[in-house]
């Protein structure tokens, strides 16, 4: 009889499983939090002063905002059974041409808020000593994470990473989580470029006074820049040498000096989002030209030409 009373308790003890508790220093008792990784868009938003950046399509910030993103968490919108959030955050800053001039990754642990904030330093010291036993972790970091980067490229792009710190969570089950911030670093609307370009006069308003023009034009361009997106407009205004054997050589009969109105066709493709090389440009250009022993003429050209 003794024997099947023990069975009949292990029996419920099996198929009717008491929750795993703990007693913290209050002497209260509170279930064991199992933990989940939860979605990110859930409770994570990136900030800078009283603006929320939203993941996804690039946005363009000055340098002083970006100074102050803030990677923030809504612990009011964890549960008890989320248990700790352990989060990598991956800073990458890449110059105009994407290369990558600075780089950073930050951690943070974040969960629901407990009863008062001494709980809150209990627990994150008990979720640090798990992961790091001899590490300090700083109390900020469970409510947000500043961002930093000591280098920004002028409309450079900076990109913010977060997800789920995989060695710690791996076991949770789901680990594909992932939100990405892309913001463009605000610069200067106006940029001086150098061109050396082949023109063709297609029509020149002084017919009766020919000039045997050169081949090549060399010019300091000044491009207007879009003050959201740091894309040049296709418009440009340059000065330099014209129908010229060389970019500097003006000595010839038919080379002089000109300033440029000129529309650039493949600059207007890359605005369209076709990808073509960054340093080519072709299009057309309105001239106001001044020949080396000629009279003054207004052309009307076709270019194709490189920036170096």
């Amino acid at each position: 009889m003794k024997a099947l009373f023990c069975l009949l308790t292990l029996s419920a003890a099996v198929f009717n499983p008491i929750p795993a508790q703990i007693n913290d220093t209050t002497g209260q008792f509170s279930r064991i939090r199992i933990g989940a990784v939860v979605p990110l868009i859930r409770y994570v938003q990136l900030t800078t002063r009283d603006r929320v950046i939203e993941p996804g399509n690039p946005i363009a910030l000055s340098p002083e905002e970006i100074s102050v993103l803030r990677v923030v968490f809504l612990r009011d919108s964890l549960s008890d059974q989320d248990g700790p959030q352990f989060l990598k955050i991956t800073t990458i800053s890449t110059n105009r041409r994407e290369n990558l001039i600075d780089e950073n990754v930050q951690y943070a642990i974040s969960f629901r808020p407990m009863a008062d904030e001494d709980a809150d330093l209990r627990e994150l010291e008990r979720c640090a000593r798990q992961v790091a036993p001899l590490a300090y972790v700083n109390p900020e970091l469970m409510r947000s994470v500043r961002i930093q980067l000591d280098s920004l490229g002028e409309w450079g792009h900076v990109i913010v990473r977060v997800e789920p710190e995989e060695e710690l969570v791996k076991y949770y089950g789901r680990i594909k989580e992932k939100l990405e911030y892309h913001i463009l670093v605000k610069g200067r609307l106006l940029e001086f470029g150098f061109t050396l370009s082949v023109p063709k006069v297609l029509y020149d308003t002084r017919t009766v006074d020919s000039v045997l023009y050169g081949n090549t034009s060399a010019m300091l361009r000044i491009h207007l820049l879009n003050g959201e997106t740091g894309v040049r407009y296709p418009i440009s205004v340059g000065v330099g040498t014209f129908g010229v054997d060389s970019p500097i050589d003006v000595s010839r009969s038919g080379g002089g000096f000109a300033i440029s109105l000129y529309f650039d066709i493949i600059q207007l493709l890359r605005i369209v989002n076709i990808n073509l090389p960054q340093s080519v440009n072709a299009g057309f250009d309105v001239s106001p030209f001044f020949p080396i022993g000629h009279k003054g003429r207004l052309l009307f050209n076709a270019r194709i030409g490189i920036t170096p």
